[in-house]
């Protein structure tokens, strides 16, 4: 949300300098305005996306802590069988040695 406030901040300052100066014509105005636009729905866009990414990590920590299952792919994941470390669920020793399993592959579609 701060960063939809400086874009808009310094659109609305570059607009009140130009348009005084009279060096903006129709579609300078026009060009900054789509710019403000786009500006504004790609940092929509970027915090929706980073607040679904930060709800699936908390939903799988909370799951993973809680001793639930966790398909993650073609594997289950749980507290038994892996460690989650680093945004990676990596498998102890025993049946799925050696697996490390990016915690990205457990979000929901």
């Amino acid at each position: 949300m701060v960063q939809i406030v400086i874009i808009l901040g310094i659109a609305l300052f570059l607009t009140l300098i130009l348009s005084k100066a009279d060096k903006v014509g129709k579609g300078g105005l026009i060009s900054i305005l789509l710019f403000v636009i786009l500006a504004i729905g790609g940092s929509i866009y970027l915090e929706t996306e980073n607040d679904r990414y930060s709800e699936n990590m908390k939903r799988l920590v909370l799951d993973y802590n809680s001793d639930k299952n966790i398909s993650c792919g073609e594997y289950t994941v749980n507290q038994k069988d892996f460690n989650l470390a680093s945004n990676s669920f990596v498998a102890k020793k025993g049946k799925f040695g050696g697996v490390i399993i990016s915690v990205e592959e457990c979000f929901e579609k």
